[in-house]
């Protein structure tokens, strides 16, 4: 428990868009794990996962051998990434080929919608971070139309990110600081995700 309550409290383990994992989030995730294979644990009726655990030899396998991402471990052993793959120029992949009259449907990750999410989500860390800031509602109002269904401007995202930098590095404490750095780190990686998918 005190190991749990020790990552809760610093804001890069603790923390998602600028809100506390909850008790519910981490209960869920240890569901989550147990019914992946990865952990097993005593369970008790009030939690829907285990609550203490252990790794299992596929969760020792996911952690040595894939850092711990589950993601890329569960695409390693489901197969995922076999097959054809086409490269264009730095970027590769599978492709699929399909006959006449055939119904493709491609999913993308990055969404508009979730990087609206981010800013909004980073303005409010500026908010706790810098109440006095006059600029953010303007920087924010620009940074959200920047974020556009089918379009996302780059540069305007970065401005914003270099404009918040500079306010939480005049004023954070020092526990909010990371926490915001984090975030914005998000935000620039899921705009880059995005307009790569335009």
């Amino acid at each position: 428990m005190a190991l749990r309550d020790a990552m809760l409290e610093d804001p890069p383990h603790g923390m998602w868009l600028a809100a506390p994992f909850a008790p519910l989030d981490l209960a869920d995730a240890a569901a989550w794990l147990r019914d992946q294979g990865l952990v097993d644990g005593t369970e008790v009726d009030e939690d829907p996962g285990p609550i203490r655990l252990h790794l299992t030899g596929s969760g020792i396998a996911c952690a040595e051998g894939f850092d711990s991402d589950t993601r890329r471990y569960q695409e390693e052993r489901m197969g995922r990434g076999s097959g054809p793959t086409v490269n264009i120029e730095h970027n590769s992949g599978p492709f699929q080929v399909a006959g006449d009259h055939a119904h493709q449907v491609q999913q993308v990750g990055a969404s508009a919608e979730h990087l609206r999410d981010l800013i909004t989500s980073i303005a409010e860390l500026v908010h706790l971070a810098a109440p006095d800031a006059d600029d953010l509602d303007t920087q924010q109002t620009a940074a959200l139309a920047a974020a556009k269904d089918g379009a996302v401007d780059r540069p305007a995202i970065k401005r914003f990110a270099t404009w918040v930098l500079a306010i939480v590095g005049k004023g954070a404490s020092a526990a909010l600081t990371p926490a915001v750095t984090a975030a914005t780190n998000d935000m620039l990686h899921e705009a880059g995700r995005l307009a790569g998918h335009l």
